[in-house]
């Protein structure tokens, strides 16, 4: 089989290069010679003589016909090897494109694993750095909040609450920044329980006081007595997104005040609105407002905050069952509007959460300022404390003392 397919590609070579007109002459002289040599034969075998008369017929007809014959069976035979050039030729780009391909999907892949590696990488970066940022912010709120409970004058009181206040705004941007990732990862959710809402709007209400003090703007919280006390969502995220809205209030308003509005729409249905006099932001902003990292420039404002706040605020706000949108006019102010979903909720039973009066109480830390803030904060409730930095300090301190409660740290130098 493969001598029969060699010697048949030697033959098409042959012919290729000879040419039609040269191979087309060449067979003709052949065919003559053949089909002479044949009739002479012929006639010896079967009439025992030669009959040149038929042997000019024969040859004149085989001459006149053969070069049509040969020529076309010769164009038939270039067909079909352009034929198999041009085929082998588009299997030989067909290989060289799955090869490519193959060599792309590589490097896709690398590509891929690389930017997985990088993701996780950015993720173990962010929460390294939201815990070691948060240690010491923490000890910034809780020394702070502890002093403003003692005896001060106007002006210890009001530096005291200006540290407090900016403690508080930078854990929220913390809170920003870390959301920021998982949005990107899509692993932002929310961790409902029963939440005392209207405690929750006095805390945010006290914040947002303090910050409009500082600008000597009024601020009006408005809240029927209607509302159920207490709901089932995720309280945390519920300030951050009130902080957020009430920050950009305060922030964009000069004079006048900023109000805090709160109604019940329908079972289980809210709405939040938070509503200032301030500059206002122009139309060709307000769709745009709500884009990660885009930031309203403004003559007496240009580019303030990060531009995540309000974007990460809507996310959350659509995780509730609702949405975040805006109104405003230049000059005139803006108001936003927070929808959310939540189920009215039983209080939480604290029968079994009463503590005595009197515990002795190991604190197992091994960061200075958290011993700090936890030591006074128990002491304060008039518990006795003991303080372990170390797994091992915290063993021998309980083999020797006997403890009510045990504060353990999960992450220890040494264990």
């Amino acid at each position: 089989m493969k001598n029969f397919k060699y010697f048949a590609q030697s033959y098409v070579d042959w012919v290729i290069r000879l040419g039609r007109l040269r191979f087309s002459l060449l067979g003709v002289m052949i065919l003559a010679v053949l089909a002479l040599c044949t009739q002479i034969l012929f006639s010896l075998f079967i009439v025992h003589q030669i009959s040149w008369v038929d042997i000019f017929r024969s040859v004149t007809f085989g001459l006149l016909t053969a070069p049509f014959v040969i020529y076309f069976f010769t164009l038939l035979v270039e067909k079909l090897e352009h034929s198999r050039i041009d085929l082998s030729s588009s299997v030989n780009r067909l290989e060289n494109e799955v090869a490519e391909r193959i060599a792309a999907q590589k490097k896709l892949s690398q590509a891929l694993e690389k930017l997985e590696k990088n993701s996780r990488d950015k993720s173990t970066l962010l929460a390294t750095i939201s815990h070691e940022l948060r240690t010491p912010l923490n000890g910034i709120v809780g020394l702070s909040q502890n002093l403003l409970d003692d005896e001060l004058d106007d002006r210890q009181r009001n530096y005291l609450k200006t540290i407090n206040i900016s403690a508080v705004s930078l854990g929220y941007i913390f809170s920003d920044i870390i959301d920021l990732e998982k949005i990107d990862a899509r692993r932002i959710e929310l961790h409902r329980k029963e939440t005392d809402f209207y405690a929750l709007l006095n805390d945010i209400s006290n914040f947002a006081l303090l910050m409009a003090e500082e600008k000597r703007l009024e601020f009006h919280l408005n809240c029927p007595s209607t509302l159920p006390n207490w709901l089932m969502l995720d309280g945390v995220r519920l300030n951050q997104i009130l902080w957020n809205l009430i920050t950009n209030a305060v922030k964009f308003t000069q004079q006048g005040s900023v109000t805090l509005s709160v109604e019940q729409t329908a079972d289980n249905e809210f709405a939040i609105r938070v509503t200032d006099t301030g500059i206002g932001i122009d139309e060709a902003d307000l769709e745009k407002i709500f884009e990660l990292y885009y930031q309203v420039n403004s003559n007496r404002n240009k580019s303030l905050g990060s531009g995540i706040g309000l974007s990460i605020s809507k996310t959350i706000a659509q995780l509730m069952g609702g949405d975040l949108t805006v109104t405003s006019e230049i000059g005139r102010g803006s108001t936003f509007l927070l929808t959310f979903k939540a189920e009215e909720a039983l209080p939480p039973s604290d029968e079994n959460s009463k503590l005595p009066l009197k515990l002795n109480i190991l604190l197992v830390e091994d960061i200075e300022v958290n011993v700090v803030v936890a030591k006074s904060l128990l002491e304060k409730l008039g518990y006795q404390i003991d303080v372990a930095m170390t797994g091992a300090q915290a063993i021998e301190k309980f083999e020797q003392n006997y403890y009510d409660l045990v504060f353990l740290d999960i992450q220890l130098p040494d264990m």
